[in-house]
């Protein structure tokens, strides 16, 4: 059993966490990967450019000798600035990845539950997410409480409603 921990993310992780946005791209088996220029495409980058808005909120996850294995990450989008899950301008929409050799080990699980718990602190009525129907995380998600309510492109929008 790996020992980590989930601290709020400072601005000295914001290189990693853009590292995380990268593997957090649903790349299908036999596919090749993105290449790393996916991250200057409007449509991608706006998960993390100009970070510190309104809203904005992420996590790393750490192991003791203080190696980052993961990042969880909230944002408010808009209509005229919509995320591949958005649902509204008062639900943010998460994203998320852990590095591969720590994935499957409940690093994943545990910073969705974080990020659900300060979503809850802040008073918001739930988060939104993006996900391609193939990736293994959709049982994550689900085991969590998310629910399909759409589509865009490819990929499926999931929301977790609090109670």
């Amino acid at each position: 059993m790996i020992r980590y921990d989930i601290r709020l993310a400072t601005d000295s992780d914001m290189p990693f966490i853009w590292e995380m946005l990268y593997l957090s791209l649903h790349v299908p088996d036999g596919q090749p990967p993105f290449p790393r220029s996916v991250l200057d495409d409007p449509r991608i980058a706006h998960y993390l450019t100009q970070w510190g808005r309104a809203g904005d909120c992420a996590f790393v996850a750490a192991v003791e000798r203080g190696d980052r294995i993961g990042a969880g990450w909230m944002r408010l989008f808009d209509d005229s600035d919509q995320g591949y899950g958005y649902v509204s301008h008062d639900t943010p929409e998460l994203a998320m990845a852990v590095v591969p050799e720590y994935r499957g080990k409940g690093v994943g699980g545990a910073m969705l539950e974080r990020m659900m718990t300060e979503a809850r602190k802040r008073g918001l009525r739930g988060i939104s997410l993006s996900v391609d129907p193939g990736n293994q995380a959709v049982r994550l998600y689900r085991r969590h409480g998310f629910e399909q309510v759409g589509s865009c492109d490819t990929s499926w929008t999931m929301v977790k409603l609090f109670d």
